[in-house]
């Protein structure tokens, strides 16, 4: 990696959002995020020592770790920054998704660490649990904001029981602050927050929900209490018809229907993808909708899976080292900071056209190749009075 001798356009554009920040702390943060966004390693030491001007890597890591400042008030703030662009702000359209993810770890001395189920490896792992809320609509997407779970079975819950919230709770905690923040029109999750607790929050708020739900799932029938699944089994052929979504074919079956965990009847919408056996079901309680609104809105829903692969493979979300569970809350944070700052440079800029029309990862690239720009003028700029020895120690550090 080259040395880093300014700090990139895609933060330096919005110093606006950073004024609660004091100067020095601006001066860390503006480091740190670029430093996520464009550095292969995102430790405190190696960022530290790729900027021209290296300062103590101590009083970035006190930023992280003890600094005066809030992370949770910084953190609406970007949300707040977000509404005032016309690209990002939420629309009507617009949803959030509710998900939960694991950042895995390797040292148990790490605080808030615990093994926790992890559902895509099918193992038990070691790490931090976070969940969070996403607003996705057609054009944008990007992170509201994430709670901190703990299994209740860890060393950290010994010590802190009074603070243990079940993944429930914490979804609910992400409703209640969605719904103050006007950010979207409805919610879509998986099976896990397909609950009686969430839905009946959901429509206590008049806002819809749409989520897939697990074959095992009891519903009510003309033959009484059967799976979901079971029922499914149970349809002929003909029951299903043809659709197309997205130039994609689905065979599906619609009906209102009770289910046993749930407090009201729901939209149940029964669809089989061409060319997988396995059928998805899918609830919501707009009972009016067709089904191609129900699978066109649950697909939302894959904007956050692809939020949590960028964030651990572009900006670090897995790779912090701080042990103090503070430090690790924030620098998530600085993950959904960063991101959302490539993200604004992407919609706003004239060659993607849509925040959607680049990657993140070709967003993280546009910022780097600046980096590289800026240091090609640094060294022109500094030819005559640093020696060629000492730019080529700062090429080769």
């Amino acid at each position: 990696m080259l040395p880093i001798t300014e700090i990139p356009s895609f933060v330096s554009n919005h110093e606006n959002l950073f004024s609660m920040l004091s100067f020095h702390q601006r001066l860390h943060l503006r480091r740190y995020v670029t430093g996520l966004a464009t550095l292969p390693k995102t430790t405190i030491s190696y960022m530290n020592s790729v900027f021209v001007d290296e300062h103590d890597q101590s009083a970035m890591n006190r930023f992280l770790t003890e600094g005066e400042w809030d992370e949770r008030e910084l953190n609406d703030k970007r949300f707040e920054y977000l509404q005032t662009f016309e690209q990002t702000r939420c629309k009507k359209s617009g949803v959030v998704a509710l998900d939960d993810t694991i950042a895995h770890k390797t040292g148990e001395k790490i605080e808030g660490v615990s093994w926790l189920f992890d559902h895509c490896e099918d193992k038990t792992v070691l790490g931090h649990s976070i969940v969070s809320s996403h607003y996705v609509d057609k054009e944008v997407n990007y992170p509201i904001d994430y709670r901190f779970y703990f299994s209740n079975k860890s060393d950290y819950a010994r010590e802190h029981t009074d603070e243990f919230k079940t993944k429930i709770q914490l979804a609910l905690e992400l409703i209640e602050d969605a719904v103050k923040k006007n950010a979207g029109e409805g919610f879509v999750m998986d099976s896990w927050f397909v609950c009686e607790g969430v839905t009946s929050v959901i429509d206590k708020h008049k806002k819809f929900f749409v989520g897939r739900i697990k074959s095992d799932r009891l519903v009510h029938t003309r033959q009484g209490l059967m799976q979901i699944g079971e029922f499914a089994k149970s349809l002929p052929q003909d029951a299903f018809k043809e659709i197309i979504v997205d130039d994609v074919k689905y065979r599906v079956f619609r009906k209102v229907m009770k289910f046993k965990s749930l407090p009201k009847k729901v939209r149940v919408v029964i669809s089989h993808m061409e060319g997988i056996d396995d059928p998805v079901f899918i609830v919501t309680n707009q009972l009016g909708w067709d089904e191609k609104k129900a699978i066109e809105t649950y697909s939302m829903r894959s904007k956050i899976d692809s939020f949590y692969k960028d964030a651990k493979q572009n900006f670090g979300l897995e790779d912090c080292q701080l042990r103090s569970l503070k430090g690790v809350k924030r620098h998530w944070y600085m993950v959904f900071l960063a991101y959302t700052l490539v993200k604004l440079s992407l919609c706003r800029s004239r060659l993607s056209g849509k925040a959607n029309a680049a990657s993140i990862g070709e967003g993280c690239r546009l910022a780097s190749r600046e980096l590289l720009e800026k240091f090609v003028y640094w060294v022109c700029g500094h030819a005559k009075e640093i020696p060629a020895s000492k730019i080529l120690d700062l090429i080769l550090m």
